[in-house]
């Protein structure tokens, strides 16, 4: 098996908000690789060296808020963020109260406090 070197994961089942994420992360010249759902990230888990993971928060397979809970389970050690829409008041409160501190809105306005989540990961 080989690991890739450190890798900014996104995971969005919308494939225009992954493109836009990758070309945001391949600006900041990161190593990046996306994922389309929660089956797919967790089956990649041996194989990427995960630096942090931006996560949607609705997803086809479940929801950004229960992955976290699954991979602290799991004790995952990278550096977790979750992209909610605008309107997803109450699922923000719920990621707080899960111990998601890193909540960002999508679409993303302003990419520096992203782009410094993912340099300080």
């Amino acid at each position: 098996m080989v690991i890739a070197k450190s890798t900014v994961c996104i995971l969005d089942a919308d494939p225009a908000i992954r493109d836009s994420l990758e070309v945001l992360v391949d600006l900041g010249d990161k190593s990046v690789r996306s994922f389309s759902s929660i089956h797919a990230f967790m089956g990649s888990l041996d194989t990427v060296d995960v630096k942090c993971l931006l996560c949607a928060a609705e997803l086809p397979d479940g929801n950004g808020i229960e992955l976290f809970m699954r991979l602290m389970c799991m004790r995952a050690h990278f550096p977790f963020a979750l992209l909610i829409s605008e309107n997803m008041l109450m699922t923000h409160q719920r990621a707080l109260a899960a111990g998601i501190v890193n909540v960002f809105r999508k679409p993303i306005a302003d990419p520096k406090p992203l782009l410094n989540f993912i340099y300080q990961a």
